[in-house]
């Protein structure tokens, strides 16, 4: 490989469970300043290398920068010596380490009451020789962390050398060519930078530094906030600086990295490429799509539908969320995005070559309290701290309109992603964003697009005489050739699908697929998926009685808005095409980043930024009769505050229970349960005579606070909603809500005594 500017980047994973077996094993791999690093095709000699060495389940160990030194390593291994030129100070107290020295020992002065010079450093015990001493540098980062923000274990256990199966085409060292110790490479080019050495005066802290990160200690550093898209299928990160906002490579070079978690060979969870990687051998043991299902009871309507399509087990946690089963191994979905968020966080580190640990993260407009405090939670697993949370349309608006100045403007931001559809409308002026309505598809996305191709590469298949019912290996691999002709047929009119030894026939000979597809074709089969999108995008005009000529740009979000026929559908609908200044893939990564800088500086040199949101799903209560009576209407604009006053209907009732929901529905059965405000110990008065004041509390990020109040005596309760009751236990409680709705007669045009309600309420609860 030719030398360049920019450093290689070489990522090694270990086979050690923890710092201390890595430091205990390593010793003999290093010699003075030089490291050695594994490889079946060493790297030129000069050649500038950024490294990364990973324990075995990718927590990271040491990462810094060198120079390729000589291209073989200890007696004839393949590999290479790297001289180590930087070090994180986290990795520079690991490489002093290895090298046999004690870091954190100091030399004995004697009390002069001298003051050390400014900028001096503190030597360690063993003084390193002048070689050693210029070769390594300490580059910015405090303490030593792994992807989900723990501190590294005190303890190990030791596990046994085992080569790592790797697929032959995953641009991987495979470990039985390597030798004595098992591990994986990945090599890609970078144009990542280090962070310079601290200045002089800033050595004693920094010394502190490094003694507080041997002894478990981080220190808390100012770090920068980075925008994070979670997305569905393909998750990405962008930073920001001075209002400029750029889209940084997380894997393998490419910009983003799939949200696919899947299981390694030793049981390790493995994210991303690797995953997909593993999907066609262990489609049961991969995960894709779970954004679907983060923060989502088990027994929810949407949770149900999802099981039913999804090919891997779906169960349910201690607490009645969603959980998912990765070979003998349960985890709940929170940790399953945690895991991603950690990958991106990793993959952005090594890029920027500092620790992050701040973001603003999106999440789809339809997302409620519980997907949203979910989201938080993943953050913190992987330790990110989300400083707040942005609907997806509102970040795709900041990147096309942000900085720019714009005059009063109305956007329609339309985003068919990978599993999902949403549509808002915002007015923009200036850079002040606002949210007017949003509506969308939970269950329509790019997804369902690959489905109908795999549909008629079936029928194709079973006119051939292959298997009407594929197994789950044929499924794999017919999606993503699916996918791979659906993204072809965006740029050409015919797309060829070849797939070798796809099944057998009856006397055992492989058979092999191979179709020609034409935009055309694409065209016919999704131009309803096309259609519904449009029409739902039309009711959300409606809903704010706004026609397509009051609209004056079309802002697209996902890869499936690519699609010809979706662009020709909005130019038809609005008169107009859409804009395509920002990426639709990367618009929401974008947008996140230029809100992040925002937030990260107290005196900005960008616009400050205005963001108002509305609620896309209604909030309310649960009737006996099985009805939602909304108390905070879809769309919305949020932050807001709404009250509703309940009574006793009961001589001597002790106390009040009220349902809450969440849903643009009628019925509570198809509503998602958000918990139960249960007030006790109320004065046995008549019935009517005890009322309680509901107040629903909406924040700027979607989430709900619900307070009672006795408003006789003034006493308040806040509850935190319950989220483990099974719909049997909803409707139970349901059956148990002895309230008066007092505008329910209102809402109905029913008398509270007599008519239907009063009948309905006589049926479950007896009486005259």
């Amino acid at each position: 490989m030719a030398r360049s500017d920019s450093p290689v980047v070489v990522r090694l994973r270990l086979p050690f469970e923890d710092l201390r077996h890595f430091v205990r094993k390593y010793t003999k791999y290093v010699e003075k300043n030089r490291l050695y690093l594994p490889s079946k095709k060493p790297l030129p000699v000069g050649t500038a290398v950024r490294f990364e060495l990973l324990t075995r389940g990718g927590e990271r160990l040491m990462i810094g920068e060198g120079q390729v030194a000589t291209r073989e390593g200890p007696d004839g291994k393949p590999g290479y010596f790297v001289t180590v030129r930087k070090l994180d100070p986290a990795s520079k107290l690991v490489f002093d380490r290895l090298r046999g020295r004690d870091p954190t020992a100091e030399k004995k002065k004697p009390a002069t009451g001298k003051r050390r010079p400014t900028g001096e450093r503190r030597a360690p015990a063993s003084t390193p020789s002048d070689e050693e001493a210029t070769a390594t540098e300490v580059i910015g980062g405090a303490g030593r962390k792994d992807a989900f923000g723990r501190e590294a274990p005190p303890a190990y256990e030791e596990e046994r050398s085992e080569p790592t199966e790797l697929a032959s085409d995953s641009g991987l060292t495979a470990a039985s060519e390597l030798g004595e110790l098992p591990w994986d490479e990945s090599r890609e080019p970078s144009d990542a930078r280090i962070v310079a050495d601290p200045p002089a005066e800033a050595a004693e802290e920094r010394h502190q530094t490094l003694v507080g990160v041997f002894s478990g200690k981080v220190q808390d550093t100012a770090s920068p906030i980075v925008g994070i898209d979670l997305g569905t299928c393909r998750s990405l990160a962008a930073v920001a600086e001075e209002g400029t906002a750029r889209v940084i490579p997380l894997e393998e070079g490419v910009q983003g990295i799939p949200s696919v978690v899947g299981r390694g060979p030793h049981g390790e969870l493995l994210v991303g490429l690797s995953a997909v990687r593993k999907r066609l051998e262990q489609p049961a043991e991969t995960i894709f799509g779970s954004k679907r299902l983060l923060g989502r009871k088990y027994h929810s309507p949407v949770a149900r539908k999802l099981r039913q399509a999804l090919p891997y087990e779906v169960v349910p946690d201690a607490s009645g969320l969603c959980a998912v089963e990765v070979g003998d191994q349960r985890h709940t979905v929170t940790e399953i995005a945690a895991r991603i968020l950690g990958a991106v966080k990793a993959g952005v580190e090594m890029q920027l070559g500092h620790e992050v640990t701040r973001a603003v993260v999106s999440v789809p407009a339809y997302f409620g309290d519980f997907q949203r405090a979910a989201v938080r939670e993943a953050g913190l697993l992987a330790g990110l701290e989300v400083v707040r949370i942005v609907g997806e349309p509102t970040a795709a608006a900041l990147a096309y309109g942000f900085g720019r100045g714009l005059a009063a403007k109305r956007l329609v931001v339309y985003d068919l992603g990978g599993g999902t559809f949403d549509v808002s409308v915002l007015t923009v002026a200036g850079d002040s964003f606002e949210v007017v309505a949003t509506g969308g598809d939970d269950f329509l996305g790019g997804m369902d697009f690959d489905l109908r191709i795999v549909q008629r590469l079936l029928l194709t298949v079973a006119d051939r005489g292959g298997p009407a019912k594929p197994d789950p290996k044929m499924l794999e691999r017919l999606l993503a050739a699916a996918e791979k002709a659906k993204i072809a047929l965006t740029e050409e009119a015919v797309h060829e699908v070849r797939l070798s030894n796809l099944w057998k026939d009856p006397t055992g000979v492989p058979q092999h697929l191979e179709v020609e597809i034409t935009r055309k074709d694409l065209e016919s089969w999704t131009q309803d998926l096309v259609d519904r999108t449009l029409d739902l995008t039309r009711e959300v005009l409606a809903s704010k009685d706004l026609s397509p000529d009051l609209i004056d740009d079309v802002v697209l979000v996902g890869g499936q808005s690519r699609m010809p026929l979706v662009r020709q559908g909005l130019e038809a609908l609005f008169g107009k095409p859409p804009r395509t200044e920002v990426d639709p893939e990367q618009a929401v990564a974008l947008g996140c980043a230029l809100l992040a800088e925002a937030l990260r500086d107290p005196e900005p040199k960008t616009p400050s930024v205005q963001l108002r949101d509305v609620l896309s799903l209604a909030i309310g209560v649960g009737l006996p009769d099985g009805r939602l009576l909304p108390v905070i209407e879809a769309n919305t604009p949020i932050p807001c505050e709404r009250t509703l006053q309940v009574s006793t209907s009961e001589d001597g009732q002790a106390s009040i229970e009220v349902v809450v929901f969440q849903g643009n529905v009628r019925y509570t059965d198809d509503a998602e349960y958000l918990g139960t405000i249960d007030f006790v110990g109320l004065p046995e008065r008549p019935a009517g005579e005890v009322t309680l004041l509901l107040r629903f509390t909406l924040d700027a990020e979607g989430l709900l606070l619900v307070q009672a109040t006795d408003e006789a005596t003034g006493q308040s309760v806040e509850r935190v909603l319950s989220t483990a009751d099974s719909p049997e236990e909803v409707r139970a409680k349901l059956g148990r809500v002895n309230t008066v709705i007092h505008d329910l007669a209102a809402m109905t045009g029913e008398k509270e005594e007599g008519g239907f309600l009063q009948g309905l309420r006589r049926r479950i609860f007896g009486g005259s």
